[in-house]
Formats: C-alpha cells, structure tokens, sequence
C-alpha cells in the first residue's frame, strides 16, 4: 500500500498516523511509535509549539492547549478566554495548525510531495475496515 494513503487517528490527547503495508498490517509513523500528544502551547516569545515540540520547552508562558478537539464547537467566551484562547487564536485554529504540523512532519520524514489520500480512522481498527 502506498505511504501517500493514510489514517489519521486525532485524539483528544494523542493523535496517531498509520498506514498499511502490503500485508495490511498497520504501520505507524514516527519510528515506531504511535502517537503524537496532542496539545499546543504559545511560549513566551509568540510561538505555537505543537505536539512533541512542547518537549523541552524551555520558558512556557502559559500551560499547553489540551482537549482542544472538544473545544471546535466553542465560540470565544468565558470558558475559551480562562484556557487561554483569544479571537485570534481559537479552537479550530489550533487544530488546524496542529493537522498540519503533523501531515508535514510524515511528508518530510517519509519524502512524500503529495499525499493522496487522508481518512480519518481509529488506527487501532482492523486492517479490513481500513
């Protein structure tokens, strides 16, 4: 099976890619492992750090976005404003921001230009209903 075709499995605190090999067996990225976390972070400097980028992070203005998947639906209010989001960086943003990181770290580390096709799937599942 083609690496260009993949699974993205996005959790509310892991999030993994697969995809299956001749033998339909799932192959995870990331040597191995399957997850990335999901969470983001502004640092202090105005960065968003995502997934295993907030590893070692060194000077955190704030604690990491968790659950922010939960949170789509949300509209900026009370709720949003205490866990740290702004107009200018909601929900939706983050997770748009966070897919993305994710799909460019696989594309660059697999040296995929184009991938063709994205699903999203519990990656866990049997390979029939892949």
């Amino acid at each position: 099976m083609s690496k260009s075709k993949i699974g993205i499995d996005f959790g509310t605190t892991y999030s993994a890619i697969s995809y299956l090999d001749r033998n339909q067996k799932p192959i995870y990225f990331e040597d191995g492992k399957s997850t990335f976390p999901t969470e983001a972070l502004i640092s202090a400097d105005g960065e968003l750090l995502l997934g295993k980028e907030l590893v070692g992070a060194k000077s955190r203005s704030r604690s990491p976005f968790r659950g922010f998947k939960v949170l789509l639906s949300e509209s900026l209010n009370e709720k949003l404003t205490k866990l740290g989001y702004k107009q200018e960086l909601m929900p939706k943003d983050v997770t748009r921001a966070y897919l993305a990181h994710m799909l460019k770290q696989y594309r660059d580390k697999e040296k995929i230009d184009k991938l063709e096709q994205i699903i999203f799937v519990n990656c866990n599942i049997k390979s029939s209903t892949f």
